[in-house]
């Protein structure tokens, strides 16, 4: 099953990193009946994405991605 390493960037600037195998819908709930966190923080926009053939490899990236080093590599990838 594929799967989307994603993140979510808001009018403030803060980025949401996750993962999911429908992001349309995941967004949907991001911005509407979503988390607390994501929620009150919302609207979200989509600013990055990468698709994977699992949904493990979709998480080892979100979880690189939340290091200092995967952090850097993200911020270059976006900006």
């Amino acid at each position: 099953m594929k799967c989307v390493f994603y993140v979510l960037k808001n009018s403030q600037g803060i980025l949401y990193k996750g993962c999911t195998n429908n992001m349309e819908r995941r967004l949907m709930e991001h911005n509407s009946t979503g988390n607390t966190y994501t929620k009150i923080r919302g609207p979200w926009k989509v600013v990055y994405r990468e698709e994977f053939d699992s949904k493990g490899k979709a998480m080892r990236k979100e979880n690189y991605y939340k290091t200092v080093k995967g952090r850097d590599e993200l911020h270059q990838k976006i900006n």
